[in-house]
C-alpha cells in the first residue's frame, strides 16, 4: 500500500517544501497519473505492471507533493534494477504532465550522475563507426546510427524526423517536448545514411528494448545503446558547444547537462580559462 511511515529520506525532502513550494498534494500527482494513463493506453496491463506499483510508493494522499519528493522516491528504489528505471520512467511522465521536473525525476530513474558516467562507459568515434559496419538488420542500423549522431534518448527515435537542413526535430509528451539536435558529426548524416528513415516499427514503450536486445544482447554493441547519448554529450564540448546550448540540444535541463557531464564540462572551461591570463 500507500507509504504511511516517515522515511526520512522523503520527508527531508517534503521539509523543502519551504524553499519548493508545492501546490499540489500526492493524491493529486496520483489522479494526475490515472488521468495520463488513459490517454496513453486502452488495457489495464500497464496499470498493474507499472503504473500502480509506482504511485503506491508516494507518501499519503494529503502529503504536499515536490519535484524533491518525487525525486527522493525514485532514489529510494533498489538502484540500476529494471523496477527504478521503469517506474521512474512513469513517475516522470506524470511529473511532466504537472509542469514539474520531469527530465531531474528522470536523471534519478536511470541512477545516472557525475560520478556514474566513467570515461570507460563513453565509445569513441572510431568505435561508434566500427560497430555500425558490423550491424545487419536496416532498421537497428538506422536506429543505431540516430542515437549516434543526434544523442537520442532510445525511444525518441518514435517521433525524430530530420528536415532538410540535416537537423533532427523530436516531438516527446514524456519529456521535455518539442527539441531540436544538431547532426554531430555532420558526415555521419551521410556515412550513416540517415535521411533513408528505416524505422523500427515498435512504439516508444518498447523499441528501446528491443533495439538493445538486437544490438547489445545478440548483436556487435558491447555497451547500453543510451550510451550513444553520452558519446554526443562529450563531442558537444569537445566541439566548444556552451552548455545551455548543449541542453536545448538533448532536450534537458542545463542543470541536468551540467551534473552528468560535470568533468567534461570543467575540464573545457579550465582549458578556456587559461587563454585569459598572462602566464
Amino acid at each position: 500500500g500507500e507509504l504511511r511511515s516517515s522515511p526520512a529520506g522523503l520527508w527531508e525532502a517534503w521539509d523543502a517544501r519551504t524553499t519548493e513550494p508545492a501546490t499540489i498534494t500526492c493524491g493529486d500527482f496520483r489522479l494526475a497519473g490515472r488521468k495520463l494513463y488513459d490517454t496513453k493506453y486502452s488495457t489495464e496491463s500497464a496499470w498493474s505492471k507499472k503504473w500502480r506499483p509506482a504511485l503506491k510508493k508516494l507518501p499519503p494522499d494529503s502529503v504536499p507533493c515536490s519535484n524533491a519528493l518525487i525525486v527522493a522516491v525514485v532514489q529510494r528504489m533498489k538502484e540500476g534494477s529494471a523496477g527504478r528505471r521503469d517506474q521512474g520512467n512513469v513517475l516522470s511522465q506524470i511529473a511532466h504532465s504537472l509542469k514539474l521536473d520531469g527530465a531531474a525525476i528522470q536523471a534519478a530513474a536511470r541512477g545516472y550522475t557525475a560520478s556514474k558516467v566513467e570515461k570507460r562507459d563513453i565509445p569513441k568515434d572510431e568505435l561508434i563507426e566500427e560497430i555500425f559496419g558490423k550491424i545487419k538488420l536496416p532498421h537497428w542500423k538506422w536506429m543505431y546510427g540516430m542515437c549516434a549522431t543526434y544523442g537520442l534518448r532510445p525511444h525518441e527515435i518514435v517521433e525524430a524526423h530530420i528536415d532538410k537542413t540535416g537537423c533532427c526535430h523530436i516531438g516527446d509528451e514524456t519529456k521535455t517536448g518539442h527539441h531540436i539536435a544538431w547532426p554531430v558529426h555532420e558526415r555521419w548524416l551521410k556515412d550513416f545514411n540517415l535521411r533513408a528513415n528505416n524505422r523500427p516499427t515498435q512504439g516508444k514503450e518498447s523499441v528501446a528494448k528491443a533495439a538493445n536486445d538486437y544490438l547489445q544482447e545478440r548483436g556487435p554493441m558491447p555497451f547500453p545503446l543510451y550510451n550513444l547519448r553520452h558519446a554526443y554529450a562529450i563531442r558537444l564540448f569537445q566541439k566548444g558547444v556552451p552548455s545551455d546550448i548543449g541542453a536545448r540540444l538533448m532536450g534537458h535541463s542545463e542543470e541536468i547537462h551540467r551534473s552528468t557531464y560535470k568533468r567534461w564540462y570543467d575540464a573545457k572551461e579550465i582549458i578556456t580559462l587559461r587563454d585569459q591570463y598572462d602566464l
